[in-house]
């Protein structure tokens, strides 16, 4: 993932089906600095930290399926591009709903979680 980063002009970043593998992300320093669209799908992912640095121009965030997830970081809040955070069916994350509601209040949205 830290090639992938460190790609200057990358907007859009899709995570589908395992295509990001581990049970943990923290990003490399001074990545990301474009991206602007981030979907994460279908992983075993558990713990993710990040700060606002890392994703400076995040606007949609989008998870789905990340069913083992304990968290979102709580510095995602804290950019000012993000328009949006979507969850779909994203197990652990929808029993947090009423916490992720108060700590992203403009920007949160549950999808279908059964």
């Amino acid at each position: 993932m830290k090639f992938v980063a460190k790609l200057p002009n990358l907007e859009v970043l899709k995570l589908k089906s395992y295509a990001f593998q581990g049970l943990e992300w923290v990003p490399t320093e001074a990545g990301f600095c474009s991206l602007k669209h981030l979907l994460i799908e279908k992983t075993d992912l558990v713990v993710w930290e990040a700060t606002s640095n890392d994703f400076p121009c995040f606007q949609p965030l989008i998870l789905k399926f990340c069913r083992m997830l304990l968290e979102i970081p709580i510095s995602v809040g804290a950019i000012s591009a993000l328009q949006r955070i979507e969850l779909h069916y994203c197990s652990f994350l929808s029993l947090q709903r009423n916490l992720l509601n108060s700590l992203f209040p403009p920007f949160f949205q549950v999808g279908q979680n059964p």
